[in-house]
């Protein structure tokens, strides 16, 4: 669902890439909130923390996009696909039809999955990129703040419904399942 604030970034893939106007200060934040973390807490130079906070921001977007992507994925295997994927604060937000049909919670529950099993994957990726590099310094910092992000925010959240996630659809549609069935 577009607001009138949404802007149109791209169409990619047949879908609308869209950003409201809270994201660049959200983006902002972000950045110099881990930055201040990569100062104070972490104890690196001004230089080197704010190349971390720039580097983090932007791989907690790619794995946003990433997340959405496997609900792209996913959507489009079940024969309804998304429509768009928008953009508001720190957050992509999967977008589909405002005239889609009545589906079957089979078909939401689906869909659902896709992000969580794409973030999935990239956690592995992060986590094998970690092993790799096996140090302590910014890089390694970073690619663990990636792979704890992907594990936790975009993964196990599928198991953890709350109100507004992915595991909140599953449970949602769960139910109303269980419920067609006792029916």
């Amino acid at each position: 669902m577009a607001s009138r604030s949404d802007r149109t970034l791209a169409h990619v893939f047949g879908l609308r890439l869209s950003a409201d106007r809270t994201v660049p200060p959200s983006l902002l934040l972000l950045v110099a909130l881990l930055t201040l973390l990569a100062m104070f807490v972490l104890q690196f130079p001004l230089g080197v923390a704010l190349a971390m906070g720039c580097a983090a921001t932007i791989l907690h977007v790619v794995s946003d996009f990433w997340h959405n992507l496997g609900h792209v994925v996913a959507s489009r295997s079940t024969g309804y696909p998304m429509t768009g994927i928008r953009m508001t604060l720190l957050v992509a937000l999967s977008a589909y039809p405002d005239n889609e049909p009545e589906l079957p919670p089979a078909v939401h529950i689906r869909r659902a999955l896709g992000g969580p099993i794409a973030s999935a994957i990239l956690a592995v990726i992060a986590g094998l990129l970690l092993l790799l590099i096996n140090g302590s310094g910014p890089a390694a910092w970073v690619i663990g703040l990636w792979f704890a992000e992907n594990l936790l925010l975009f993964t196990a959240q599928a198991f953890i419904p709350l109100g507004f996630n992915d595991g909140s659809t599953i449970l949602y549609w769960m139910r109303r399942e269980r419920q067609t069935r006792q029916s």
